[in-house]
């Protein structure tokens, strides 16, 4: 049977079984240093949009160490999001960390909240060729097919359980070859919200999984034995 991927979940703990490879999404919080425990496998690092008033600079952490991890495989999640303060300031922490993204050529997982014009423009501006991940995708249509053009993924999380017709038009115009599937902070299993996709989308379940398997490719350092 083929393994659930969960690419960007807070509670990696929550899974009992071998079937459900996750990757845990790990900020600074508000601690320049990091450690990453034992039972993690899997993860991403960055500092979070929420938390950059915490830090003076994205140099004063060690951060390009922290992505040499070999169980590293993106940068994340970083991002923009209008719905908090210090925008100004996120967006400088935004842009360090395309330019880090770049010049390790890692993926990128985002965070972006009323924000997709500026993500675009700073994306734009570093000219990232690795591949971005929308972490919990809701973009409008027009965004959606925006950012189709480019290239970008786009993770689907619990809101496909009461998905709203905003969500159901992006849906239409994203295939399963540019798509991932998260449980962010909840406290579901992952298994439910490929249920879900499956259903929308109208795709077998063991097809879905082979195909985020296969998206998975875009992480050089991701290794799945399947």
């Amino acid at each position: 049977m083929l393994p659930f991927l969960d690419i960007h979940c807070h509670n990696p703990f929550k899974y009992k079984n071998k079937n459900v490879v996750s990757v845990s999404s790990i900020s600074y919080g508000s601690s320049s240093s990091l450690t990453i425990p034992k039972d993690i496998y899997w993860h991403s690092v960055a500092v979070h949009p929420w938390d950059v008033q915490e830090f003076s600079s994205l140099d004063s952490l060690n951060f390009e160490k922290d992505l040499g991890h070999p169980r590293c495989i993106m940068i994340g999640e970083t991002g923009l999001d209008r719905a908090r303060a210090n925008f100004e300031l996120q967006q400088e922490f935004f842009l360090k960390h395309l330019e880090i993204a770049k010049r390790l050529a890692l993926p990128v997982m985002l965070h972006c909240v009323r924000a997709y014009n500026e993500v675009q423009r700073l994306l734009s501006k570093v000219n990232l060729r690795a591949p971005v991940i929308f972490h919990d995708y809701h973009g409008t249509l027009q965004e959606t097919q925006t950012l189709m053009s480019k290239n970008c993924y786009f993770s689907f999380g619990p809101r496909l359980t009461h998905a709203s017709t905003k969500l159901l038009e992006a849906l239409k115009e994203i295939p399963s070859s540019r798509i991932f599937l998260e449980t962010d902070d909840a406290s579901i299993h992952i298994r439910e919200v490929y249920e879900c996709y499956s259903s929308l989308a109208g795709i077998k379940m063991e097809d879905l999984k082979l195909e985020i398997l296969d998206n998975a490719k875009i992480f050089s350092r991701l290794l799945i034995n399947f």
